[in-house]
Parts: C-alpha cells; structure tokens; sequence
C-alpha cells in the first residue's frame, strides 16, 4: 500500500467536508509529488524559554534537475551550507566535521552515462550536509522514502479546529511524534495545513534533559513555499569551486 493510501485508510475523525486527517494529510504529500517547480523559504526556530534560534532555508526547484537548498543559522554560533545544481553541475558543501570546511566545496555532474540525477536525488546530497534536515523539507521534496518515514513519525493525529498563520489559514492536525518508526514518543506535534494540502506550519514540543535539568523545547517550522513557480536562474548558479 502507497504512503497516500495509508495514511488515508487510518484515522476516522472527521472535519469540514468529512475530511480526515489522514486524508488531509496525504492530500499534502500528493501535492507537493505532483510538482514539477518549486521555489520558497522555510524558517525554523527553536526556543528553549530561554533564548531562541533560527536556521533559515531557502529552496527551490523546476524541471531539468536544476535544484537549490541553501542555509544558515543566524543566531548564536553561525553556520551556513549549500547544495546547487545547475542541470549539468551539483556542488555542495563539505559535510561538517568530516572534511576540512575551509576547502573547496564538492562537486559532481548531474548526468553520468545514461544515468541523470533527478531533483530527489539531488536533494538527497543536500540531506548529508544540511543544517536543519526536518519534515517540512521532506515534505517539499517529496521523496518516496522520506514521506514513508513521515508516516511512521506521525504515531497518531487529530485535527484541532484551525488556525491563522501570518495572512494564511490551514486546517490543524496534532499528535504524537517520534523521530522513527518503532522509536519512543520524543513529543507533540502541531501541523497547519491548508484546506489545498499546502504545510503552513510545523510545530513540535518535547523535553530534553540538559545539566541544569528538565527543559521544554519548542521546535517551529514556518513554510513559504509556492508551488508550480520556478526560481530565477540566479537561484542555480554555482558556487565557486575554486
């Protein structure tokens, strides 16, 4: 059974439209599938009571394995890296604490043979040396494996009425998380979806134990993505190797 269809046989609460959450949510994955561009930002951050981080995202893509996800922490101990393919070239940042950073990047062709990298292969390289690699940039991108695995970090949901996010409104579907099937409950979650399947917001809650003690951390995804938009040609062009 496909992911969409899983997800849409389970969970039997109802919504507007007799709309379940399953239902909504995998009318989410279908749309972000089915997109041949793609172009936005996604801003996560995480508060600890205390203080707060950002890691800002921006990413995009279109037809011709041309594909860009950039990132920088802008609070506390900077950080930024990088994967862009201009349909013949991907070159990416150096994977954190295994290679020299103040290297050149990496790079590869697209096409090797009669073999070319598709979009989710490509995003797949960005996995391996992102900053912040979540659902909400699982969900943009759309790879079979990643909304598999959705699936089996969403242990249940519910919808929860709506909310207003910004100037958007979405439908809001809650449950318990975890980072793995068959891994413990690491928290709650909070999904804003639009009644379209657009993810406006993801939200998750769990306790940590620091040396000072228990600590509550608020983990908040903010999604603008605009779907069936291409990004400029600037947006691929490569970094130099050099």
């Amino acid at each position: 059974m496909t992911p969409l269809l899983l997800l849409a046989a389970a969970q039997p609460v109802t919504a507007p439209q007799n709309l379940t959450p399953g239902q909504l949510i995998s009318k989410m994955f279908a749309r972000y599938h089915g997109a041949k561009s793609m172009t936005g930002n996604i801003l996560l951050t995480i508060d600890d009571g205390r203080g707060k981080v950002r890691v800002e995202t921006s990413l995009g893509f279109t037809e011709g394995s041309k594909m860009f996800v950039r990132q920088a922490k802008v609070d506390g101990q900077k950080a930024s890296m990088f994967c862009v393919s201009d349909g013949r070239i991907v070159t990416y940042s150096r994977p954190e604490g295994l290679l020299d950073q103040r290297q050149a990047p990496l790079s590869e062709p697209v096409t090797v043979g009669d073999a070319t990298k598709t979009v989710q292969d490509l995003y797949g390289i960005a996995v391996g040396v992102m900053i912040d690699r979540s659902l909400p940039q699982d969900v943009v991108f759309a790879r079979k494996t990643d909304m598999e695995a959705i699936i089996g970090q969403l242990v249940n949901y519910q919808f929860d009425g709506k909310a207003q996010v910004g100037e958007r409104e979405g439908l809001v579907v809650t449950g318990t998380y975890r980072s793995y099937a068959e891994a413990p409950p690491r928290g709650l979650y909070r999904m804003v979806i639009s009644e379209a399947g657009d993810l406006i917001q993801f939200v998750l809650d769990e306790q940590v134990t620091t040396p000072e003690g228990v600590a509550r951390l608020r983990w908040t995804w903010d999604v603008d993505v605009k779907l069936g938009v291409s990004p400029p040609d600037s947006a691929f062009r490569l970094p130099s190797t050099q």
